[in-house]
């Protein structure tokens, strides 16, 4: 589970740099969740990291609405 570090606000149809956090560690693939684009029209970008665990680290999340959104820390945002 991938949940974000900091507050985080994204702008109209933009793409944000969010930093985000897993309890695991070692190589992973980044999936975004079902649950942020059904409620907030966001998406976090597929991408593969070095995770190392309770570091903080940068994914892409993308907004595809017409408002801007404010993800509170703790957010899930995705998983590995």
């Amino acid at each position: 589970m991938l949940r974000l570090a900091y507050k985080t606000q994204l702008a109209p149809r933009s793409a944000t740099l969010a930093w985000v956090r897993t309890p695991w560690g070692g190589l992973g693939q980044v999936f975004g969740a079902s649950r942020l684009m059904t409620m907030h029209r966001a998406t976090v970008a597929n991408e593969v990291h070095e995770i190392l665990p309770d570091i903080a680290f940068p994914v892409v999340i993308s907004n595809f609405g017409d408002c801007e959104v404010t993800l509170r820390p703790k957010t899930a945002v995705g998983r590995v």
